[in-house]
């Protein structure tokens, strides 16, 4: 009853991406549009797409699997898809868009955008939903503790256990090949440096077939070329004042490489690089904070592989865009604070607020955190002692 149970959630769950991936979503305006029937949609669906969505499930296997089940009391079939009720519950809630698609009806009404949607109304919010109660689905799988509790260790080692799931040679004694951060920096290495050269080309490819739709690569680049020409300091126009839309006086840093080499491909290769060995950062940062050489590798990777970051490559047609400079430049300053490293830390967050105005809201969200989380932990050492 309960694998019957799991397996149906699995294909409810691989039905409802399959429906999603078939869909056109407009970032700017927040609006989607179904390009097939509802019958149709689960159907239709590309193999690269249902790849990832197969692999996501292989995954979440795999999580509980990462745990020996011989010692486990419960019987084969019953630890197939051991998934907690609440896991459960999360997928069912991601697969709400397949109910609204088959409740969906066809409709003549144009969008907001001007496309009319022949095969009935779709919502920008469907695939948020999904991916977010797939990742809460996730996290509840796990830290599952049901294998855990049936060998009977105790809390200190589930908690340790959580610690080393994917570290094989805590269980069989083999030795990954993957054991070093040697090895696996060395392999983010190599990923980093193969999105980098696929990003600079794409915006390359884009850039000679005039596909580059914002002005804002043309404008910010002015104020670097002007300011190389000697024609005012960051001024984009002799009829408007300097930053006259957004403060970004670290872009002073690129007038000598613009003097190096004046052609847009140089914007081009600092965003893509940017972008791309912003997951060497993440690496760093995974691994300060206890991470296996395995893991810090899956952390780098997921960075490479996350779609809004391979799409700010191309900024929705913007082609380069000054907060890409100050991506890494934040990523560097929370680096350093876990090291400790105050001073370098603060002038990484002040040279990220200097590409960008916006990088003072992340930064000041993360400060905020941080007080908060201060103020509760004091709180919660001053009832302690109280009590005591």
């Amino acid at each position: 009853m309960r694998l019957g149970i799991d397996i149906a959630i699995a294909m409810l769950w691989l039905a409802t991406g399959a429906s999603l991936s078939t869909r056109t979503y407009f970032v700017f305006n927040y609006a989607a549009v179904a390009n097939l029937p509802p019958h149709l949609e689960i159907l239709a669906v590309p193999l690269p797409v249902l790849s990832i969505l197969i692999l996501v499930i292989v995954t979440l296997l795999a999580i509980r699997y990462s745990q020996p089940l011989a010692q486990s009391s419960k019987s084969t079939t019953q630890s197939l898809l051991p998934w907690d009720w609440f896991a459960r519950v999360c997928l069912v809630f991601a697969s709400l868009p397949l109910i609204l698609l088959i409740t969906r009806t066809p409709t003549a009404a144009t969008s907001d955008i001007g496309i009319s949607n022949p095969f009935g109304a779709s919502f920008w919010w469907e695939p948020i939903l999904f991916a977010g109660f797939t990742g809460i689905a996730t996290y509840s799988i796990f830290r599952s503790n049901v294998h855990l509790e049936a060998t009977g260790k105790t809390s200190q080692q589930k908690q340790s256990s959580l610690r080393t799931d994917f570290d094989l040679s805590q269980h069989d004694g083999r030795q990954p090949i993957l054991s070093s951060h040697r090895t696996s920096f060395l392999v983010l290495c190599i990923a980093t440096l193969a999105c980098s050269g696929w990003w600079y080309w794409q915006s390359i490819r884009m850039f000679s077939e005039f596909q580059l739709g914002f002005n804002d690569f043309g404008h910010f680049l002015l104020r670097v070329i002007r300011t190389t020409r000697g024609q005012g300091l960051l001024i984009e126009s002799p009829v408007l004042p300097a930053f006259w839309d957004h403060f970004n006086p670290g872009l002073l840093l690129l007038v000598p490489l613009w003097s190096l080499w004046p052609q847009a491909e140089l914007v081009f290769a600092l965003q893509a690089i940017s972008l791309a060995g912003s997951a060497i950062l993440i690496y760093g940062i995974a691994k300060r904070r206890g991470h296996s050489p395995i893991g810090s590798l899956c952390w780098g990777l997921g960075w490479l592989a996350y779609p809004s970051i391979g799409q700010m490559n191309l900024a929705y047609t913007y082609g380069w865009h000054p907060i890409t400079l100050a991506i890494p430049c934040l990523l560097l300053a929370y680096y350093l604070f876990i090291l400790g490293r105050w001073p370098l830390a603060i002038a990484a967050a002040l040279l990220a607020s200097s590409f960008e105005e916006g990088a003072v809201a992340a930064i000041g969200a993360f400060a905020f955190a941080r007080a908060a989380q201060s103020l509760w932990e004091n709180r919660c050492k001053i009832n302690a002692s109280a009590s005591a």
